[in-house]
């Protein structure tokens, strides 16, 4: 090129910087080569690396669950003390207060681990455990879980007065709903740190299906179609809304409970104002003298109620025949 150019007085003002040029593409492309060679060697190492024995990948998985169980465990908790604050400020609140969810079947659970088979998947382990995983815990951990926030919502909803322990409680259901399938932990993979995850809301038959739906009537949900309640995003909003109207349904009966309240307070102070009123007044100044025998001297003494005959073409109101006999029994006695 030195040479090429230095024949040509045209180009030879140029040649510098065309030399450069090419030195730069030729390094970019040296350094792209080195990069991909790298990032081979890097990827063939992570896949090596991530081969792990049939105990290890399952008490990989069991660090993963703890951790996912943990974290529903703190939101829970976490939120019951925020509601404890906020509506049962005078009540004593119990020490400790936590929610405690122990998964029972978590050996169970992992178990499903061991039925990978290399030779029936195309998928390494890991990708499909991530797949199955999803299935494996909308049939019975998920459930399991609201069912446990259920359990707790009760227990808040009892602490209040009677009037509102029903209201209360469905409203602290669907906090402790929204809180559970909203949580997330700390995980490497930030796609799948959710406790509750999106693909687990895939399955029409599953357990988790089922308990969403039993929190909502026919009406509420029947406008959203089998492709609809597949996704997560369509439960939350549902949830969401659902809380803020039971929230508002329980306060306007707390506000109307403490007008009535304050109403009957109102005519309490009335009454008892008039009723000191009348203590300044001597009642024996208005009783008579048949009256003054009376336990009550305000008491007006007892209409003499006319005794009707048998006779019933005489009375618009005749005495049965048995209390006739009843009477005349009576008088037979008392005359002998």
């Amino acid at each position: 090129l030195e040479l090429f150019f230095s024949q040509h007085t045209l180009f030879s003002i140029y040649t510098p910087t065309i030399i450069q040029h090419c030195t730069r593409a030729h390094s970019a492309q040296t350094q792209n080569i080195r990069y991909m060679a790298e990032h081979s060697y890097q990827s063939h190492h992570d896949h090596v690396k991530s081969e792990k024995s049939d105990v290890e990948f399952k008490e990989h998985e069991r660090i993963i669950m703890q951790k996912r169980i943990a974290e529903i465990n703190h939101v829970i908790t976490r939120r019951c003390h925020a509601i404890w604050n906020e509506f049962l400020a005078s009540v004593p609140k119990p020490q400790p207060l936590e929610f405690n969810f122990v998964f029972a079947g978590l050996n169970m659970y992992l178990q499903k681990c061991d039925e990978y088979r290399a030779d029936e998947h195309k998928d390494n382990k890991q990708k499909w455990w991530n797949n199955q995983k999803a299935s494996e815990m909308s049939q019975e951990f998920l459930p399991l879980v609201l069912h446990s926030t259920d359990h707790m919502a009760k227990y808040l909803g009892e602490q209040i007065r009677g009037e509102f322990q029903i209201e209360f409680t469905n409203y602290v259901m669907f906090e402790l709903l929204e809180t559970a399938i909203t949580a997330v932990f700390s995980t490497l993979r930030s796609g799948s740190n959710e406790v509750f995850l999106r693909t687990s809301f895939q399955y029409a038959k599953a357990g988790l299906r089922r308990k969403l739906m039993s929190y909502f009537g026919e009406i509420e949900i029947r406008q959203y179609d089998t492709k609809a309640r597949r996704r997560k995003d369509l439960w939350q909003k549902l949830i969401k809304r659902k809380k803020e109207r039971l929230l508002l349904f329980f306060q306007n009966k707390q506000n109307m409970f403490d007008a009535r309240t304050s109403d009957i307070d109102t005519k309490f102070g009335v009454l008892a104002a008039a009723d000191d009123e009348d203590k300044k007044v001597d009642p024996s100044t208005f009783a008579t003298e048949d009256q003054s025998k009376n336990q009550y001297p305000f008491a007006l003494p007892l209409p003499q109620l006319p005794f009707y005959s048998s006779d019933t073409s005489s009375n618009q109101f005749p005495i049965l025949p048995s209390l006739w006999n009843n009477y005349n029994g009576v008088q037979q006695q008392q005359q002998q």
